[in-house]
Parts: C-alpha cells; structure tokens; sequence
C-alpha cells in the first residue's frame, strides 16, 4: 500500500512541477512580449502597467495550455521510465 502511495504522491508532483514550469515560462515570455511590442504600440502606458498584463496574460494563456503539457510530459517521463527498466532486466525466454 505504501508503495502505491508513493507512486501516486511521485506522479503527483511530477504533474504539478511540469505545470508550474510552463505557468513559469508562459508568465515570463508575456512580461517580455508585452514590454517589447508594448512600446511600440502604446507607448504613453507605463512600463510596470505593460509588465503586470504581460505577466497575468501569459498566465491566462499558460493555464489553458499547461495541463495538456504536463499530461503529456508524465506520460513521456513514464514511458522512458518503463523502457529503461525493460532494457535494465534480463529478457525471458518466449
């Protein structure tokens, strides 16, 4: 039972570090975008204004996309996990 635990508790975090990863680069890429092309199309708005909606719209738009991601992050971590182990025990004969 406490390894069932463990494995659930291992995929668990692994899910929510990939999420938090693609919030993290979805909220760093807005800030910068907006900035950038901020100052080109509006420029009379401040720079911390521009930064604060690129932050909270790449995070909107990281939020849609990063469960998807980090589902099929787990799924390609379990798959290299499960190859490994295969390739790491001795083949049994057919």
């Amino acid at each position: 039972m406490m390894k069932i635990i463990r494995i659930v508790f291992y995929w668990l975090a692994s899910f929510v570090a990939y999420f938090a990863s693609v919030l993290l680069f979805g909220a760093v890429v807005g800030a910068i975008l907006f900035v950038l092309f901020g100052a080109i199309t509006h420029p009379h708005l401040e720079v911390p204004y521009r930064l604060a909606k690129g932050v909270t719209n790449g995070m909107m738009l990281a939020t849609v996309w990063g469960p998807a991601i980090a589902i099929v992050l787990c799924f390609m971590q379990g798959h290299r996990r499960n190859q490994a182990k295969r390739l790491a025990s001795p083949e049994e004969p057919a």
